[in-house]
C-alpha cells in the first residue's frame, strides 16, 4: 500500500524497486506529443540542469500513462529521479503529518478511505475528518464490503461527512456546501483525475474530451491508429460495457497484458483478440473479475471478488502478499512472474465457474 508510506516512510524500499533495464531501454522523461510514428518527449532533468527535448520512434506504441492525481505526492514528480529522491518526498510528505492535530481528507474512494485508516491506525492522536460528496464510501464495492469500512472507520475515530461537498478551503478552514466548517492544520483531496498526460497529436473521435481518456476498439487500439494501442487510466472503450471498464489496479494491469497481446499478434500477422473475451473466454457472462483489496491499516482491511467479501485479518495478509509478489515480478524475479501467471489464471477460472460477476452488473 504506497499509502503506508505517509505514516510509514521506511515502507517505500518494500514496495518500489528498479525498472528493468536489460531488456528495455529506459528513458525518464515526459511525453509531450504522440504523432504517427514517433513520441515528442521532454527529458527529465535535475533541478540545477536543462531540460532537452527529443523525438522517439516506434513501430507499435502503448499509452498506459495512469491517473493524475491531485495529491502530488502519490505519484512521482519529474524532478524525482531516484529512489532515493522519490523516498525523500515521502519522508518530507510524513514529517509535515506528524505536524498536524487535525486532518481533513477530501473523497471517499479507495485513495481516500486507505489514507484515513493509515493516519487512523498509525497516528491515533490526529483527528481524521472524511468528506465525501455521495451517501456511501466506495461505491463501486459491494455493500457489505462498505459497510465493513465505514464500521471500521468509526470505531476508530474517523469522522465522515458524507453527502457533503467541499465548497472552499483555506488557510486552516474547509467550508462544506451546507455552511458547516472545518478546522484543518493539513488537507488531502483524493477526489481522483483525469487521465495522466497530453494527447496532442490525437484528435476528433479518438480523445475524450471530457476525461482526457483516449477511446479505443475493444482490440484496445486507439480510434484512427492501427499500432497505437492504449491500457488502463488512459483508455475508454469506445462501446462501454460497465463491468468490462472497471478503473482499478487489476484491470489495467489486464489491459495491458491483452494490448502488449495484441502488439505481439499484429506484428506476426494473426487476428487481433478482443477484450474482454480474449483473456476471460466467450462464455455469457464471463469478464474480468471484480477484485478489490483495501488496506484498513497493516493488519485489517477487506477483500471483495465479484460478490464475495472478506473482511479482516486475512485481507490484509493477502494484501501483503500481492504487493510481495508484485515487486517480485516487475523486477524480474522468476518467481514473481510464475506466481502472477498462475494467480491470472486461477482467478478468471474462479470468477467464470465459481464466483461469477452478478448478471445484473
Amino acid at each position: 500500500d504506497v499509502l503506508r508510506c505517509l505514516v510509514e516512510p521506511q515502507h517505500f524500499y518494500a514496495i518500489a524497486c528498479p525498472l528493468p533495464s536489460l531488456s528495455t531501454n529506459v528513458l525518464i522523461a515526459t511525453a509531450t506529443g504522440i504523432e504517427s510514428d514517433h513520441v515528442q518527449i521532454k527529458m527529465a532533468a535535475s533541478p540545477d540542469s536543462q531540460s532537452t527535448h527529443e523525438q522517439v520512434p516506434f513501430d507499435y506504441l502503448l499509452v498506459a500513462v495512469g491517473n493524475t492525481y491531485k495529491e502530488n505526492v502519490i505519484k512521482p514528480a519529474p524532478h524525482e529521479l531516484t529512489l532515493a529522491h522519490r523516498a525523500a518526498t515521502w519522508r518530507h510528505a510524513h514529517e509535515e503529518l506528524r505536524e498536524a492535530k487535525k486532518v481533513v481528507i477530501v473523497g471517499g474512494g479507495l485513495v481516500g478511505v486507505e489514507l484515513a485508516a493509515e493516519i487512523a491506525f498509525a497516528m491515533p492522536a490526529i483527528l481524521v475528518t472524511l468528506v465525501h460528496s455521495r451517501e456511501e464510501l466506495c461505491g463501486e464495492l459491494p455493500a457489505k464490503a462498505r459497510k465493513y469500512i465505514a464500521d471500521w472507520l468509526e470505531l476508530n475515530r474517523v469522522t465522515l461527512r458524507l453527502g457533503r461537498r467541499v465548497r472552499a478551503h483555506e488557510g486552516s478552514t474547509c467550508l462544506l456546501d451546507d455552511d458547516s466548517v472545518l478546522e484543518y492544520c493539513k488537507v488531502y483531496e483524493c477526489t481522483g483525475g483525469e487521465a495522466h498526460g497530453s494527447f496532442k497529436g490525437f484528435a476528433g473521435e479518438a480523445l475524450d474530451k471530457t476525461t482526457n481518456y483516449l477511446k479505443t476498439s475493444d482490440t484496445l487500439q486507439v480510434l484512427g491508429r492501427r499500432n497505437v494501442f492504449a491500457a488502463g487510466d488512459a483508455m475508454s472503450l469506445e462501446q462501454r460495457v460497465s463491468q468490462h471498464e472497471i478503473k482499478n489496479g487489476h484491470t489495467a494491469e489486464q489491459t495491458a497484458k491483452m494490448a502488449a497481446m495484441n502488439i505481439e499478434r499484429m506484428h506476426s500477422g494473426c487476428e487481433l483478440l478482443h477484450y474482454p473475451q480474449g483473456l476471460a473466454g466467450k462464455g455469457v457472462g464471463n469478464g474480468i473479475p471484480r477484485i478489490y483489496c483495501v488496506s484498513l491499516g497493516p493488519h485489517d482491511g477487506v477483500l471483495a471478488f465479484n460478490w464475495l467479501v472478506v473482511g479482516g485479518p486475512i485481507a490484509a495478509i493477502l494484501k501483503w502478499l500481492v504487493e510481495w509478489t508484485k515487486v517480485l515480478s516487475v523486477s524480474g524475479r522468476p518467481i514473481g512472474r510464475l506466481f502472477w501467471q498462475i494467480a491470472d489464471s486461477a482467478s478468471q477460472f474462479i470468477s467464470n465457474f465459481v464466483i461469477k460477476i452478478p448478471i445484473n452488473e
